[in-house]
């Protein structure tokens, strides 16, 4: 997700996650998270601590979708090659004007974050097992947690 304005994470805090290709199951990033979801991430094999993180569009800039696609594909080959874990994972702005293709991946948070910042992202999400969090690859701001723990 891109970030404008004077609040970098405006947009990161609305993305609805559509887990799978095709989507089997969401998370709002900023909402509790369903038991069902939950189960669904266990179901998928993620039973703890993951990121989501994508290629597109590294900050600030906005590439045609041609070099994004790209861009997928090779952080989709650096997981696999890594043997992670992972799913596809899209985040959408709730009107759905707005996508960026990404991977759920399970890893370290370090890992993740040095990832993120090899593809130029300024942030990432990361779920800690409770609760989603924007967690800065790139930018100086600093992490939020979005979804109530527990």
């Amino acid at each position: 997700m891109t970030g404008s304005g004077t609040d970098p994470w405006a947009p990161y805090r609305t993305a609805v996650l559509h887990f799978g290709d095709p989507p089997s199951f969401t998370m709002e990033v900023s909402a509790a998270v369903p038991d069902a979801t939950v189960k669904a991430l266990h179901k998928a094999g993620f039973d703890a601590a993951f990121a989501v993180i994508t290629a597109h569009h590294p900050f600030p800039e906005k590439l045609p979708e041609a070099e994004n696609d790209a861009r997928h594909r090779e952080l989709a080959d650096e997981i696999a090659r890594r043997k992670w874990l992972h799913l596809p994972c899209t985040g959408k702005s709730p009107d759905g004007g707005h996508e960026e293709p990404g991977l759920a991946v399970a890893c370290g948070r370090r890992e993740a974050i040095s990832l993120a910042r090899r593809f130029g992202q300024a942030a990432l999400y990361w779920w800690d097992g409770e609760a989603m969090w924007i967690e800065p690859a790139l930018a100086s701001t600093p992490r939020e947690q979005l979804t109530p723990a527990g």
